[in-house]
Order: structure tokens, then C-alpha cells, then sequence
């Protein structure tokens, strides 16, 4: 199943960089081992969206526990909802946006 996060981060610049390098390196971990579909900042700096493929949200939410971000404190609040693709149009899709 694939679920979203939508994750919102706290207003400290210097201690979401300083967690930034090791969140990173765990969002690779879950791209590699297909747990992460997709990710990114938003534009204003202020949160995140994650695309997961989990069997539960309970396995969504042990994701997000482990996240650096989370342990760093970087998380101020997390939605999370179960999401079904519709479609894609991979010609507009790219890593470097």
C-alpha cells in the first residue's frame, strides 16, 4: 500500500540543516530497500512530502520514528494518509526539480 506523509518542520533553520546530512542518508536506506517511492522539501522550506510503500500505517509511523528528522526533534506535526496513484506522467518527473 502506499501511504503520504506530509510532515511540517520547526521554524529552526540551523536545526533542521544539522540533522538534514543523516535524514538523508536514512531516506536512501528506504529508497533502497523500497520502502521510500519518493520525497522531497517543499518549496518554502517549511516541511516535506514523503510517498511510502508500507503493508500498514504502522509500519509508516516505525518509518517515521527512526527518522533522523524525528529524533533530531526537526517534526513538528505529520499527517499521514493512505494514497492510491492515479496516474503518473513520468516525462515531467525529475530527481533534480
Amino acid at each position: 500500500m502506499k501511504f503520504v506523509n506530509l510532515a511540517r518542520y520547526v521554524l529552526d533553520a540551523d536545526k533542521v540543516a544539522s540533522a538534514r546530512p543523516s535524514h538523508r542518508a536514512y531516506a536512501k536506506q528506504l529508497l533502497d530497500t523500497g520502502k521510500l517511492i519518493a520525497a522531497g522539501p517543499l518549496g518554502d522550506n517549511v516541511g516535506g512530502l514523503f510517498v511510502y510503500e508500507a503493508s500498514d500505517i504502522n509500519e509508516v509511523w516505525q518509518m517515521i520514528r527512526h527518522d533522523p528528522y524525528n529524533i533530531a526533534g526537526v517534526y513538528e506535526k505529520c499527517e499521514v494518509y493512505q494514497w492510491s496513484i492515479a496516474g503518473v506522467n513520468v516525462g515531467l518527473l525529475s530527481a533534480h526539480d
